[in-house]
């Protein structure tokens, strides 16, 4: 059930707060306001910023996300 949960959010944006290094691999681990996880390929500078990401994939409990640029408003 959690899977498909998980599954379901695929392609969503949410906004993550990067706060650490991940433990495998070059990534870093950020969490939604609703407490998911998601690694994000993005500098170690960036730990303690804002970042508006799709998730692009689960690996089970933790989510892949990339970073989406912020629309520009058309006046």
């Amino acid at each position: 059930m959690v899977r498909r949960k998980h599954l379901a959010r695929i392609g969503s944006t949410h906004e993550i707060l990067v706060e650490r290094p991940a433990k495998h691999g070059n990534f870093m681990l950020g969490r939604t306001r609703t407490n998911l996880m998601v690694l994000v390929d993005v500098p170690r500078s960036d730990i303690g910023e804002y970042h508006q990401v799709q998730l692009t994939g689960t690996t089970g409990f933790t989510f892949t996300g990339a970073i989406t640029a912020p629309q520009l408003a058309v006046l």
